[in-house]
């Protein structure tokens, strides 16, 4: 009797069998924790590109729209070198450029570049100021390079800037629509993402034909 309770003892423990499950098992839960954690850094780090991205972009459309409130005139269309838009300032169907006079008579003009065009040290929303036609500065950027932010469509709207005789019934305040589309982070490291921006602009004094 002692004899096989000693035996008995000596043949305790895990088989093979049980090992290999509770490894199975393991590594199961293993692999469903570490996919999770990836998913969560994946989605931290999108959401951290899209901030700085549209943190950047924002501050752009603000500084626009707080200068652009105290001018007049405003007027949009295609802006290329040293010219000046003229004739009618409505714009309903919206372009790539804008221009306004500041209350100290100079000309701002803005625009967007798309980035099939541009090196990657530039940026898409551009400012420069004016005195006069073939009087202009360079271009300057307004957000940071293509490389870090990529705006794939931006358009500027203009409404109520018609001083005619014919448009005065209406009594428009003038305004500027400003609409963007732009894309945040990689592709390739699976961040990336598009986001859209609009702003309403609105002249702060009327003009002096309506």
């Amino acid at each position: 009797m002692f004899r096989n309770k000693k035996n008995k003892q000596k043949s305790s423990g895990f088989t093979l069998v049980e090992m290999l499950v509770a490894i199975a098992v393991f590594m199961s839960v293993m692999v469903v924790a570490v996919t999770a954690l990836i998913s969560i850094v994946n989605a931290n780090r999108k959401s951290q590109a899209i901030k700085s991205v549209v943190d950047n972009v924002t501050f752009a459309i603000d500084s626009i729209s707080r200068d652009m409130r105290s001018g007049s005139d405003y007027r949009c269309g295609v802006l290329s070198q040293n010219s000046l838009l003229t004739g009618s300032g409505d714009c309903t169907g919206g372009n790539n450029g804008v221009q306004y006079i500041n209350p100290s008579g100079g000309y701002i003009q803005y625009r967007f570049v798309s980035t099939d065009v541009l090196p990657l040290g530039d940026a898409n929303i551009q400012k420069r100021s004016c005195s006069g036609i073939n009087n202009c500065s360079v271009w300057q950027a307004m957000t940071a390079p293509i490389s870090n932010v990529n705006i794939t469509n931006m358009k500027f709207y203009v409404l109520g800037s018609d001083t005619s005789l014919s448009a005065r019934g209406s009594r428009i305040q003038p305004r500027v629509i400003i609409t963007l589309e732009g894309v945040a982070g990689d592709d390739a490291k699976g961040t990336k993402t598009t986001f859209q921006i609009q702003t309403t602009v609105s002249q702060s004094i009327r003009n002096n034909g309506i």
